[in-house]
């Protein structure tokens, strides 16, 4: 994912090139070194908490000149859950500990916040300082610094398994402000006792995040969950049985707080941990962060939305989409372009201000299978839960900006830009509006297009899955519901699971004396799709009972006295008139289809002949 960003202020005398467009060579980076505060005297051992305060490589990768960071931000090394709490040979008595090492068969200091290369003979090539940068640039190792942590093999009984894994304790690393795809950089995790090797792992505990592999030794082997030491012999050099690099966290927002739990790997090769010589793994940690503010959310589909109130990304069911469009606005102006990566994630680089975030709905697809071109979804969430069918539901969003357009100019005819948002920023990392979108919602009464019944059809004919759906929402049977009924009154029934229902959320204001009138004008879309529902109670639970009186005459009829039902009027009417052949056509492929909750009338009228009905099925099971 690169986003383009247009400069603003920015006078050129060539102004007939173009718009000027922002190329940065550098990638401003937050950075430990020594300076702002940070010791580089400071020794252990100790089990309390470590800060260190970055400072600003404004020309990373291309220098080390470091400078002051405003506002102030740290990073904080804290350790808890300590397996081992009495670990003979002096130190903190803890399995995991900060500037720790071993002389002379016992536990002694040693610097805090040494230089990259202290341990393991890492060298500058092994770390990569930002993911926008060439792997293996940004850090030098004889000026960037780290972290010393000590993983004592002492702590566990001499009779343990050498080829086993064992957890020592957790590690978490707090930011005093939010940043956004931090990297971590590990070095020197491996040593030896005689002929057993051993070395120091991290598992990730922080949900919603996952690791990549950027540079390092061959040893570093990082999983999604983890940072692992490859290596079958394991040994304290790097590239000779110690792993060193650089992980990127890929966060789908900002974060404050990452979490890793520490475990000790032996290799096998010998048939005790220790022989009261306090053994262990002596490894160093480190992390930077891009110091240029950034701009970040995500587009997902919220595949089981089922009406009512938009259901942010954390809903049940919710998928990230790669590939969306997403336009960024200062005022009216178009200031970037990017596409979400594939974590459904965009981050623009952005001056702190305030801004107006903009998706591209024809550029969001589904996650369910059949999905092609052409589908179109609707919008359920904005950061806000209450523009479900976006900025005006009767209309079509418009398409992606052409480069010169205003915002306001995308508003035009039928298509306005449906998907906006408004965000202030602020700080290195700034959690833009999340957008959710869902292909079975109705909010218009149009013939055709975005959230339309006839795009509801075109879009559940071509998605499969159906039997992996369970909408999350109700609707009401009109048959059960007495005339004056408040919300109260319209006793949720559960949208079936397996079936993929018709969501109408038509607003109150495109109603006409509280009845959606569709008039296709021409026939619908045959519904071939297994399990359709094209259930009109879902409005009424939704919106309300805004076509409220009582149908039918009631009563009773026959010798048996049979009762004659009465219901009350559906809030969806679909209108045809005989030049349109059929209201709903449901093909034999449309198993177990249901029509439920409308009036159908007007449509195609020949007598004896099934080239005209409000409804023609050759499905079994319709209900």
């Amino acid at each position: 994912m690169k986003p383009t960003l247009r400069l603003l202020g920015l006078l050129l005398a060539g102004a007939a090139l173009g718009p000027p467009r922002l190329a940065l060579a550098q990638t401003p980076t937050l950075e430990f070194a020594a300076g702002a505060g940070n010791s580089t005297t400071a020794t252990g051992p100790t089990v309390a908490n470590q800060v260190i305060t970055f400072q600003n490589n404004a020309n990373n990768p291309n220098d080390n000149v470091f400078t002051a960071y405003t506002p102030t931000t740290t990073a904080t090394f804290s350790l808890s859950n300590q397996q081992y709490t009495a670990v003979t040979g002096g130190g903190t008595g803890a399995g995991e500990s900060f500037g720790t090492t071993t002389s002379n068969n016992a536990a002694t200091a040693t610097a805090l916040f040494p230089l990259m290369n202290a341990v393991g003979g890492s060298s500058n090539a092994n770390y990569t300082s930002a993911s926008p940068v060439a792997a293996g640039s940004g850090i030098a190792v004889t000026a960037n610094r780290s972290l010393w942590l000590f993983t004592a093999a002492q702590a566990l009984p001499a009779n343990a398994p050498t080829n086993a894994r064992y957890q020592y304790a957790d590690l978490t690393i707090t930011f005093s402000q939010a940043v956004n795809n931090p990297v971590i950089h590990v070095t020197g995790l491996g040593g030896t006792n005689g002929s057993l090797g051993f070395s120091s792992e991290l598992d990730l505990l922080t949900p919603d995040v996952s690791l990549t592999k950027l540079s390092g030794s061959t040893e570093l082997n990082v999983t999604s969950t983890q940072i692992l030491n490859g290596a079958a012999t394991l040994a304290a050099a790097t590239g000779a049985g110690a792993a060193s690099g650089s992980v990127l966290v890929t966060t789908a927002r900002p974060v404050t707080v990452l979490q890793f739990r520490i475990y000790l790997r032996g290799d096998g090769g010998g048939t005790a941990w220790s022989s009261n010589n306090f053994p262990g793994d002596a490894w160093l940690i480190s992390t930077t962060a891009q110091s240029a503010p950034t701009l970040s959310g995500v587009v997902f589909e919220d595949v089981n939305y089922g009406g009512g109130a938009g259901r942010p990304s954390t809903a049940s069911g919710t998928v990230a989409r790669s590939g969306a469009t997403v336009e960024l606005y200062s005022g009216n102006n178009l200031v970037g372009t990017t596409t979400t990566d594939a974590n459904g994630k965009y981050t623009f680089n952005v001056a702190n201000g305030t801004y107006t975030v903009r998706v591209v709905n024809s550029t969001v697809t589904s996650s369910r299978p059949g999905y092609t071109t052409g589908l179109l979804p609707v919008q359920t969430y904005n950061g806000t839960t209450t523009a479900v069918g976006g900025t005006n539901p009767a209309l079509t969003d418009a398409g992606a900006n052409s480069g010169t357009q205003t915002l306001s100019a995308l508003t035009s005819g039928n298509n306005t830009p449906e998907s906006i948002a408004t965000v202030t920023t602020s700080g290195i990392a700034s959690t833009g509006p999340d957008f959710g979108f869902n292909f079975d919602v109705v909010v218009n009464t149009n013939n055709a297009g975005q959230g339309s019944l006839r795009q509801f059809i075109t879009n559940s004919n071509a998605l499969g899955g159906e039997a992996n759906l369970a909408q999350a929402g109700s609707y009401t049977n009109q048959q059960d519901l007495a005339t004056g009924s408040t919300l109260a009154g319209r006793a949720p029934v559960g949208l079936p699971a397996g079936v993929e229902s018709s969501i109408f959320m038509i607003p109150a204001s495109a109603l006409t004396n509280g009845v959606a009138v569709i008039s296709p004008a021409s026939t619908l879309p045959q519904i071939t799709g297994p399990n359709t529902a094209i259930n009109g109670g879902t409005q009424t639970f939704n919106i309300g009972n805004t076509n409220d009186q009582l149908l039918g005459v009631g009563g009773t009829v026959g010798t048996n006295g049979a009762a004659l039902a009465q219901l009350n009027g559906p809030e969806v009417q679909l209108t045809g008139t005989t030049a349109v052949a059929y209201g709903l056509d449901i093909t034999n492929t449309a198993t177990a289809a249901t029509v439920r909750g409308l009036a159908i009338t007007g449509f195609g009228n020949q007598i004896d002949s099934d080239n005209g009905a409000n409804i023609r099925s050759a499905a079994n099971g319709l209900v």
